[in-house]
């Protein structure tokens, strides 16, 4: 669940309460709703950590082979992308890394970076001993195509088929209405 979904609905006891006729707003009303609340609140947490835990145990099972994610550099890996010489690593990706290593499968570093602009990227890396197998190849698996093969890619300029789907729905319902 998004943040966004969270936040709206932490505000629904307050909505409730301000729905309620001004006879029907006592004390226990506004408590027990508040506590009702508070539990759904925890057990959509419990739900929603469950099934980050699932995802993570699909991310990284090792079935036959190691997996492979290919990892944007600038604007996923740099947070601060491609500006004037800065790098700032995300430390949850550096850690998505960490963990990737740990369970025996395969980093490719995935840039549009060339020459010194990528050795400065590799450079930082390096110097922050964060392991990578390969840089904008998998020669474990090449099919002579020009697109890595990768069991994930990370990038920030992705869009999930999930949200693609969002956005077609969206604009369908959004056009039929016009």
């Amino acid at each position: 669940m998004k943040k966004q979904e969270w936040d709206i609905i932490k505000q629904l006891p307050v909505k409730i309460v301000k729905a309620l006729p001004k006879e029907a707003v006592r004390k226990e009303v506004i408590e027990n709703l508040s506590e009702i609340f508070k539990e759904t609140y925890k057990e959509l947490r419990e739900v929603n950590k469950k099934e980050i835990g699932k995802l993570s145990r699909k991310v990284f099972s090792y079935r036959n082979r190691p997996k492979v994610f290919a990892i944007d550099y600038d604007g996923t890996l740099n947070r601060a992308g491609f500006r004037g010489g800065k790098h700032e690593l995300d430390p949850e990706i550096v850690e998505f890394i960490m963990l990737a290593k740990k369970y025996g499968h395969k980093i490719v570093i995935w840039t549009c970076r060339s020459d010194k602009y990528l050795k400065e990227a590799l450079n930082v890396l390096d110097r922050n001993n964060i392991p990578y197998d390969y840089v904008n190849e998998f020669p474990e698996c090449d099919f002579g195509s020009p697109k890595i093969v990768a069991d994930r890619y990370i990038d920030d300029l992705n869009l999930s088929i999930k949200e693609v789907k969002e956005i077609v729905r969206y604009e369908r319902e959004s056009n039929s209405t016009k």
